[in-house]
């Protein structure tokens, strides 16, 4: 992701799936601070919208992220 931000690229990870997690992830949210605020990914692709839609809400937008936001919110 740093290398694709210093040559003006975003990124945008495919696919977060809450019921498929990586092992080092506990949770979806464990999942979605590491991509986001810790490695600063752009957007997220999800088959479970809900739970990037709660997670986002709980995250200060003041994180470090960046620009990562939802663009549209049911």
């Amino acid at each position: 992701i740093r290398l694709a931000h210093e040559n003006a690229m975003q990124v945008h990870v495919w696919t977060v799936r809450a019921d498929h997690l990586p092992m080092f992830a506990e949770s979806v949210d464990q999942l979605l601070d590491w991509l986001v605020q810790d490695n600063g990914a752009d957007g997220i692709f999800s088959d479970h919208p809900d739970a990037v839609v709660r997670w986002r809400a709980s995250t200060s937008p003041k994180s470090k992220s960046g620009p990562f936001q939802l663009i549209r919110q049911r």
